[in-house]
């Protein structure tokens, strides 16, 4: 299988179409944004033209779309990516916005934040991780990543991430329905996976669990809050069912909201938001 580098610079330009602007990828991406703003912006409503009011470090960062998102609430973005392709997609959007003076683009693998310059430590109030960036590591390189990420953060700062689960029950119902009965338990196998990217491309996946998830960046962070994404949206791939359907989208809209409040549908969910805040070792 190809490095992870060059999985996602062979998708870079497709990327949007494929996930971002998809019914399903807009549904999952406001649930996230709507938790950002609530417990961690908590003014991300007040525009102002004072300094930067946040510090933040995000992790594979794709096309740039949470990045500028951030940037347009007053928050300074370091957005990092592993694949070159999907740093230049970022750096045009953003500077098509106007929010280069926000957003600082950069190639770097997740495993390898300590090659950050020595200004960054202890520098961020915030490190942030979309739609299973995190799942492309295994257990052993996330023990090594919860070190070098929380010596990036101020004390107390927070790592938030948005993980892909061991079962996603469209998922399961869907491929059962399909009669493709390995495809609708293959989260729940142990292990590393070979996960599809649109249909081109396949990268090495591991699923976590919230708890064990939790156990790996310990004694580093410490989990607050959990929240499922996609318990009513479905996974991408699923998209052509409902984008003919505005009602449809609506209706789910509205159902994410209600059901992204109950904690424990974070373990049936196509992704979930755990929220940790770094701890002093």
């Amino acid at each position: 299988m190809p490095p992870n580098n060059a999985v996602f610079d062979a998708i870079a330009n497709q990327y949007d179409a494929i996930f971002t602007q998809t019914a399903a990828g807009e549904g999952q991406r406001k649930a996230v944004w709507q938790y950002v703003a609530q417990y961690f912006l908590n003014q991300e409503s007040k525009q102002c033209n004072t300094p930067p009011f946040f510090r933040i470090l995000e992790l594979n960062c794709g096309t740039g779309h949470d990045a500028a998102w951030f940037a347009q609430h007053n928050c300074n973005v370091l957005a990092t990516d592993i694949s070159s392709q999907m740093i230049a997609v970022a750096q045009q959007k953003i500077a098509d916005l106007g929010l280069a003076d926000w957003v600082t683009c950069q190639v770097l693998d997740t495993q390898h934040l300590s090659q950050l310059p020595p200004q960054y430590t202890n520098h961020f109030d915030l490190i942030f991780s979309n739609f299973g960036g995190l799942n492309c590591l295994s257990p052993h390189a996330l023990q090594a990543f919860a070190m070098q990420a929380a010596a990036c953060l101020k004390p107390n700062g927070r790592l938030i991430l948005v993980v892909m689960g061991t079962f996603c029950w469209h998922e399961t119902a869907y491929f059962c329905l399909k009669g493709q009965l390995t495809q609708a338990i293959r989260r729940l196998k142990k292990g590393k996976h070979a996960a599809h990217i649109g249909n081109q491309v396949t990268i090495d996946t591991w699923y976590y669990r919230p708890g064990r998830l939790a156990k790996l960046l310990a004694p580093h962070f410490k989990p607050i809050r959990k929240k499922p994404i996609g318990i009513a949206f479905p996974p991408s791939y699923l998209t052509p069912v409902i984008a003919a359907n505005p009602r449809l989208i609506k209706a789910l809209s509205y159902t994410e909201n209600c059901l992204g409040k109950i904690p424990p549908l974070a373990y049936t969910s196509d992704h979930y938001l755990i929220d940790f805040v770094k701890q002093n070792t």
